[in-house]
């Protein structure tokens, strides 16, 4: 059953648009499992639409994003243009591996099997590559020191986000509750992982589902940075992206009953700022995780230690 829609965001791509759509439709299931390639475009001034369009795929959708311009407006229209069961991110520059398709249907029909109506996300490792996809590390998440565990803790990504939007497929009951999503979310990725860990269910795969490709145009990728440079910049400026972080908190709690389990936590954290350094070590104790880096525990540590 072609029960799958893949939605792309897209702005100025035209240096890897074609390999990107390429790996998609070479994917093993896709011709089984995919029923539309949806692409939003954020107005791009140079080839891309062009090169969408005589892309050879009865698949491709092509829509202009005539909302809001930005990323999370741009997913936010490609979603929109979707009524499929599931939906995959991709972004514009990346390389699916053949497995991508079959790894991901298989794990979100997993978290499903219980109960088809609960929202669920499912995701999976990346390798990392350079522009011309030379190799940078074999895995996402050792070269950025981030364990997938975490997700086991409502309280540990709701200050790190564990996975980028390309390396994850969602439901629709996911999608109904956590989409458009706000503008003001630190990213749609993070946001439908809190979400998911909010309403409903969250799983992973150890494998390799992507080329995540790193070039000069990023709108994040995954820079790899050292113990030294994560303090440092936070000691520089210690609110950082925090207060966004703390936005997109307040914004998930709108979506909760009152008496949700995480409301405390959120309400807690939200208010970090009168909090006494007593209080703050209290909730870094709530927050971090056994499965954090030594290196993340302390910046998290410094950070909440020296907001103001």
């Amino acid at each position: 059953m072609k029960d799958i829609d893949v939605i792309m965001a897209t702005y100025n791509g035209e240096a890897y648009i074609t390999e990107q759509l390429q790996s998609i439709v070479d994917c093993r299931g896709f011709d089984k499992r995919v029923n539309r390639i949806i692409i939003s475009d954020d107005g791009s001034t140079d080839g891309t639409k062009n090169i969408v369009k005589e892309f050879k795929s009865e698949a491709i959708e092509f829509y202009l994003n005539k909302g809001k311009k930005g990323v999370i407006s741009n997913f936010n229209n490609a979603a929109d243009q979707s009524n499929a069961k599931y939906v995959v991110f991709s972004d514009q520059d990346d390389v699916w591996l053949k497995n991508k398709i079959d790894i991901l249907y298989k794990g979100i029909t997993e978290l499903e099997r219980e109960d088809e109506s609960k929202p669920c996300l499912f995701f999976t490792d990346l390798e990392v590559v350079g522009q011309s996809l030379e190799p940078i590390a074999t895995s996402f998440w050792k070269h950025q020191k981030l364990d997938p565990r975490m997700t086991e803790s409502f309280s540990s990504i709701l200050v790190q986000n564990m996975t980028p939007g390309c390396a994850i497929i969602v439901n629709r009951a996911l999608l109904d509750i956590a989409f458009p999503c706000p503008v003001d979310a630190v990213m749609h990725d993070w946001w439908l992982l809190l979400c998911a860990k909010t309403f409903g269910k969250t799983g992973f795969s150890e494998s390799q589902t992507v080329k995540y490709r790193q070039h000069d145009l990023n709108t994040v990728g995954a820079k790899k940075s050292t113990f030294l440079k994560n303090v440092s910049r936070v000691l520089r400026d210690p609110t950082d992206r925090f207060d966004k972080i703390v936005q997109q908190s307040t914004l998930l709690a709108m979506l909760m009953p009152v008496n949700h389990e995480y409301i405390s936590l959120i309400e807690k954290f939200s208010n970090i700022r009168a909090l006494s350094i007593s209080s703050r070590l209290s909730l870094y104790l709530s927050i971090v995780s056994p499965f954090q880096s030594f290196e993340r525990k302390i910046a998290l540590l410094t950070r909440l230690m020296v907001m103001k």
